[in-house]
């Protein structure tokens, strides 16, 4: 069995350049004590110093000096690992206007700063927006910058060094969470195979990077209805893990599942159920792992019930093979009548899941679950 990793993201917090100029005074302290807390790595300590030589830098270089914006910056860092991503971003919307507002603004410095913009937000984006915690305005602008991301990115791909790879790759990653237009979309898919051969070329095949970008990728090919192609992809994450890595990952365990649930739904059974073997067979990165469905497809209702308008529900046990199948299921109550619990049964039988893990080793485990059939309510 292989050793399974931590799944590890590859963002790291950088801190913007600020340079001294004349006598500082108290911001030369305020900002030693953010470099110290910086070292000492409290996100808390970090966010406070941060805010600190940001009150205090804005007095001394001026309140749109490019030192200010760096200032800026390194507060938005902070927030971003004190898990404040929504304040960033409102804080990096606020480095943008004044980057935007300048003369000839850098278009090296807005394209790094959108990118740190939506790196900060990923988890945060979609949370804002169910909130309406943006204008209409800041949405549109936001899907501005995911275009010119999307857009510009490619060509940076030719050009880019070994330094400036953390940028592409945070592009690449954090692309996701916004995309929004179909037509984008087809857009990042194609960034995401560029992404991929940027990182094999230049990095090897053995780079994480290449393979969590063309996880992504897959993702994505799903989100089009692009099946085959997402298959494609994700066959690709799980060979890669498994020739070049030598150890389980858990992108192997995702791309498996996603492989389990799109070779259900073409009807190729015993391809997803190579997957289900293979997941039952890797070593967690936590020794103890709860079971985690794959593959659900809902019953199907009874023609008879359907007819009469007849509702009902029925609950189930069963036990979860170590390699992910269902077994021995029993109908533990039911209400409507035996037609639901055929239907119940015959649904549940075809799930896959991921299986418990027990120090470290995949076993059985029993699961229950309601399945309820509703006749949908017309208005």
């Amino acid at each position: 069995m292989k050793r399974m990793l931590p799944l590890l993201f590859l963002t790291s917090a950088v801190s913007a350049p600020v340079q001294a100029s004349g006598d500082t005074g108290s911001f030369s302290q305020a900002y030693a004590d953010y470099q110290h807390a910086l070292q000492e790595g409290a996100p808390e300590a970090v966010l406070d110093a941060a805010l600190r030589a940001l009150t205090l830098g804005q007095q001394h270089f001026g309140a749109d000096s490019q030192n200010t914006i760096n200032l800026y910056i390194n507060l938005a860092s902070a927030q971003v690992e004190a898990e404040q991503p929504f304040e960033a971003m409102t804080t990096l919307l606020g480095v943008l206007d004044m980057l935007e507002q300048q003369d000839s603004p850098s278009e090296q410095a807005l394209y790094e700063t959108k990118v740190r913009f939506l790196t900060a937000g990923q988890s945060a984006y979609k949370w804002a927006r169910n909130r309406a915690k943006f204008t209409a305005s800041q949405e549109r602008r936001i899907q501005r910058y995911v275009k010119d991301v999307v857009r510009q990115t490619p060509a940076r791909f030719e050009t880019a060094n070994a330094d400036q790879a953390g940028m592409l790759y945070d592009a690449s990653m954090s692309l996701m969470s916004y995309i929004v237009q179909p037509d984008l979309a087809k857009d990042y898919v194609a960034l995401l195979a560029q992404s991929k051969d940027y990182f094999l070329q230049h990095f090897g095949d053995n780079d994480i990077r290449a393979i969590e970008v063309t996880f992504v990728q897959g993702k994505m090919l799903e989100a089009l209805d692009k099946r085959n192609d997402a298959i494609t992809s994700f066959e690709w994450v799980v060979g890669q893990i498994t020739e070049q890595l030598n150890v389980s990952h858990p992108y192997e365990l995702a791309a498996r599942a996603r492989l389990v649930n799109a070779y259900e739904s073409e009807g190729q059974s015993d391809r997803a159920t190579s997957h289900c073997v293979a997941i039952g067979e890797m070593t967690p990165w936590q020794d103890d792992i709860e079971q985690i469905p794959l593959y659900r497809l809902p019953p199907d209702y009874p023609v008879s019930k359907a007819r009469q308008r007849k509702e009902g529900w029925v609950k189930v046990a069963f036990i979860v093979s170590p390699y992910g199948f269902v077994e021995d299921v029993e109908v533990l109550a039911s209400e409507g009548g035996k037609a639901f619990e055929k239907e119940a049964v015959k649904a549940v039988e075809k799930w896959r899941y991921a299986p418990k893990f027990v120090d470290g080793h995949a076993v059985e485990a029993e699961q229950r679950v309601q399945l309820d059939f509703a006749m949908s309510r017309s208005r």
